[in-house]
């Protein structure tokens, strides 16, 4: 995954691998893109989505944390 993030917002996203989905990524990189970086809204703006129609056995927590990470407690 290749994205460049602006201001607190992704102005790109580009998804790579081989995927067992059905659907384009495009839908996902150009639903993605112009969305503030944030966990929560990412989520919220792909509540909608089927992920697994895209990246085939996928949950969708796993994609989300992919693309924004977990958060992390200081030790």
């Amino acid at each position: 995954m290749r994205m460049f993030v602006e201001k607190g917002y992704l102005t790109e996203l580009k998804i790579f691998g081989d995927f067992f989905g059905k659907e384009p990524l495009e839908d996902i990189e150009n639903l993605l893109t112009g969305v503030k970086y944030d966990k929560e809204q990412i989520s919220q703006k792909l509540k909608g989505i089927i992920i697994e129609e895209y990246f085939g056995d996928v949950p969708k927590s796993e994609f989300i944390e992919l693309l924004y990470g977990s958060d992390e407690e200081d030790i």
